[in-house]
């Protein structure tokens, strides 16, 4: 398998190195390692996760949810969806990239002032995701096929967009109406 190509467009490259700056000074970097040893921990480790998971039931009993219930969901579904496609894929390198990449988009969002995770998964497939309350992965595979940065920057803005508008927590909410 080739290693994805990381793109930065020389007309942007000043922008971005200084958005890097300032993402790191404000704590970027550990809020994207935060994910990481939390995923690791959970996933890379093969610590149990089913009370983890189990956790989505029991908030999606309540209408109202705490931002805690909807972070315990959204490190659930994480936690899920990661297994489910190998973990995550090793490069530390990549995995900045995406962040940053990821970050640049988030800064026009409304999301801007809350976190968000992004990390990439150690599979072929091609696929992007997004669970509530600020977690995304991007597949390896999903990365293999981009021709440039732009199409990165879109499909991390089409998941931020997800994690914005809450559609996951809506889902989880209409769920608990219809029992």
């Amino acid at each position: 398998m080739n290693r994805p190509k990381m793109f930065l467009c020389v007309k942007h490259a000043g922008l971005v190195a200084g958005v890097a700056l300032l993402l790191t000074l404000v704590g970027f970097s550990a809020s994207a390692q935060g994910l990481g040893d939390f995923l690791r921990r959970n996933i890379l480790g093969n610590v149990p996760y089913g009370e983890e998971i189990s956790a989505i039931g029991q908030a999606a009993r309540a209408l109202g949810m705490t931002s805690e219930q909807a972070n315990s969901i959204g490190q659930s579904v994480t936690l899920s969806v990661a297994e489910q496609n190998n973990g995550l894929y090793p490069d530390q390198q990549l995995n900045d990239y995406v962040n940053l990449v990821g970050m640049t988009v988030v800064n026009a969002s409304p999301w801007a002032d809350r976190p968000i995770h992004f990390a990439v998964l150690n599979s072929t497939a091609v696929n992007a995701y997004s669970a509530p309350n600020g977690y995304v992965l991007i597949t390896l595979g999903a990365l293999e096929l981009m021709e440039d940065e732009a199409e990165l920057a879109g499909v991390l803005a089409h998941e931020i967009g997800h994690v914005t508008y809450e559609h996951g927590l809506v889902a989880v909410r209409r769920a608990n109406l219809l029992e």
